[in-house]
């Protein structure tokens, strides 16, 4: 993608911290001593991978619904299997290092051809697929853009696929597009509208606009009223409920409006912008890192305060081997 919007690298450049933040909590924490690890913990995940669906179909946009697919395709298939290139070393990598499976061509077949779905990986699966949807639905959804009212209808109608019995999923490859009970996914059917608004968004250039405002606003308080009804129980995410699709809409929008007045910050620019750009490689390399130094087996317990320390470090050693590898 040669195309680069500031905006998009800062939302995407927030995103990456927070994910790695919490990753760290997850994995050397204690959410019952240490409360606001928790939060922090939680509300990274309610939030970052909506965003990242969101940030993706913006930068899509960008990058190719401009253009006629017969420009474009070989890049978006290119960029898929880089994705998917990535699920797998990221797959793999949990499979060794947490789970302490062999790394014998068996196992190796199974993430491989998508029999085995790793944990903390299957995200990266996700975006592969939306990456070649795009590539199969190309024409339909460059239409689909260009009606408002037929978007907005769509968009909508994709919520209630939350309401397909998961428990009937079964096969891994059907339950990675519409969900399933039988493993932990982000299904690509219930998260598609915030893939196409992410395109919208773009597309229409929106900023601050009241509608916007107090739609997300709404769609956040409907949810947020639901969980205190439930006693403060977040709605389920493995399988994604509606309620839980709907809850980070306010949230993303304010970082999209904070992304925009942050990227006139040359500072935060400098910070954030070469996170988001190089964000799958972020994605990859703390995953491994986290990975490694949790399978030593040695105790490692952190504060809120200090997992915040210790992710910075994380993203800084990744950034000093990004400027090497290039050196």
């Amino acid at each position: 993608m040669s195309q680069r919007d500031v905006k998009a690298d800062i939302f995407k450049g927030l995103l990456v911290v927070g994910m790695i933040f919490a990753h760290v909590l997850q994995f050397f924490g204690d959410m019952n001593l240490y409360p606001a690890s928790k939060i922090i913990s939680d509300y990274a995940n309610i939030i970052t991978f909506t965003g990242f669906v969101f940030c993706f179909g913006y930068v899509i946009d960008i990058a190719y619904m401009g253009r006629s697919f017969k420009e474009v395709w070989r890049k978006i298939i290119i960029s898929a299997f880089r994705i998917l290139i990535a699920f797998y070393i990221s797959g793999i990598s949990y499979r060794l290092f947490i789970d302490k499976r062999q790394p014998n061509m068996n196992n190796i077949l199974k993430i491989i051809t998508l029999s085995d779905i790793p944990g903390y990986s299957e995200f990266l699966l996700s975006f592969a697929l939306y990456v070649f949807l795009v590539a199969l639905l190309f024409k339909p959804i460059k239409m689909l853009l260009h009606n408002k009212m037929v978007f907005w209808i769509v968009f909508f109608t994709l919520f209630l696929t939350t309401f397909i019995p998961y428990d009937k999923i079964k096969i891994n490859q059907l339950g990675l597009l519409i969900g399933t009970t039988k493993f932990y996914a982000f299904p690509v059917l219930q998260y598609m509208p915030f893939f196409i608004l992410g395109m919208y968004f773009h597309k229409y250039k929106i900023g601050f606009n009241i509608r916007f405002f107090f739609g997300s606003l709404l769609l956040s308080g409907i949810s947020i009223v639901s969980i205190i009804k439930n006693g403060g129980a977040l709605p389920g995410r493995f399988p994604p409920t509606i309620m839980w699709l709907i809850l980070p809409a306010f949230a993303l929008y304010m970082y999209y409006l904070l992304s925009s007045f942050l990227s006139k910050s040359s500072m935060i620019v400098g910070a954030l912008q070469p996170i988001g750009r190089n964000s799958l490689v972020y994605l990859i390399l703390s995953n491994i890192i986290i990975f490694a130094v949790k399978s030593t087996n040695i105790i490692i317990l952190v504060s809120t305060l200090q997992g915040l320390l210790y992710s910075v470090l994380l993203m800084l050693m990744i950034r000093y081997l990004i400027r090497f590898s290039r050196a």
